[in-house]
């Protein structure tokens, strides 16, 4: 998995998805074959964890470690 920081948070995303990262508050997470977004994570203003996922996508959020995978992908973390 390839692991991103949003401030206090690690992201850990599959190595299958294509995650699109501006150096700051936001991941977009990308289909590589449909070149579609799947996921968006993003920080709120006051620092609060947004995820908003579209299909086939699993995530799982613990504390502040969050792991993302396509849904077919078992055993990714």
């Amino acid at each position: 998995m390839k692991k991103y920081q949003l401030q206090d948070y690690e992201i850990y995303v599959s190595q299958r998805l294509h995650p699109v990262y501006d150096g700051q508050d936001q991941l977009l997470i990308l289909y590589p074959e449909q070149t579609s977004i799947c996921c968006s994570v993003t920080l709120s203003p006051t620092g609060n964890l947004q995820l908003a996922t579209y299909w086939g996508i699993v995530y799982d959020i613990c504390g502040k470690i969050v792991h993302i995978w396509y849904n077919d992908e078992e055993g990714v973390q």
